[in-house]
């Protein structure tokens, strides 16, 4: 799932140029001679900080991989910086920049989407579930769930019951639009 995300991640946008600077993409501008506010110009600086961002997605994919695969551990941004080659500092800032989050809210988030899987196939208490995912006290595994979910775990696990039972009520003739006879 990750590697797919990553893919999708590195797509580089239509807009990203594959190859180097060519008159031809920019209208004709040359970089060297035109304004420095001109719309070609800053186009080329856009397609610029996509590509580096492109770039340095690679970068953090040791990170990622880390924490997908060690979301219910205890680790330090310090260690995932050091796993990308980075300082702390930087790596945060290169990390918010590509995933549009801080790296210790992706690891939350993480952690709480593995909840909601672990919520809705097992009846492991919310408690038990707060620790497997990594969370050291329920009160914040409930404050981060409800801040993502829009709800408390309590509340996903029941909703997530009743939809699962009214989906084992409904028949086939009710999704192909037929009714039944009375």
């Amino acid at each position: 799932m990750l590697h797919v995300f990553i893919s999708a991640i590195l797509e580089l946008p239509s807009n990203v140029p594959h190859t180097t600077y060519s008159p031809r993409r920019l209208g004709g501008a040359n970089p060297d001679t035109a304004k420095p506010d001109s719309p070609e110009i800053l186009a080329l600086q856009d397609r610029k900080k996509e590509g580096e961002i492109v770039e340095n997605s690679l970068v953090i994919s040791p990170a990622l991989d880390y924490i997908e695969e060690n979301y219910m551990q205890q680790f330090t941004i310090e260690y995932l910086a050091e796993l990308c080659h980075w300082s702390p500092t930087h790596f945060r800032r290169v990390f918010h920049d590509i995933m549009g989050t801080s790296p210790l809210d992706y690891v939350n988030n993480t952690r709480i989407l593995k909840s909601c899987i672990l919520l809705r196939s097992t009846e492991h208490s919310i408690l038990d579930i707060s620790e497997m995912v990594g969370f050291h006290s329920v009160s914040s595994f409930n404050r981060y769930f409800i801040k993502l979910m829009q709800m408390s775990p309590r509340e996903y696990r029941k909703q997530m019951q009743q939809s699962e039972k009214k989906a084992e009520n409904q028949s086939i003739l009710e999704f192909a639009g037929w009714m039944r006879p009375e």
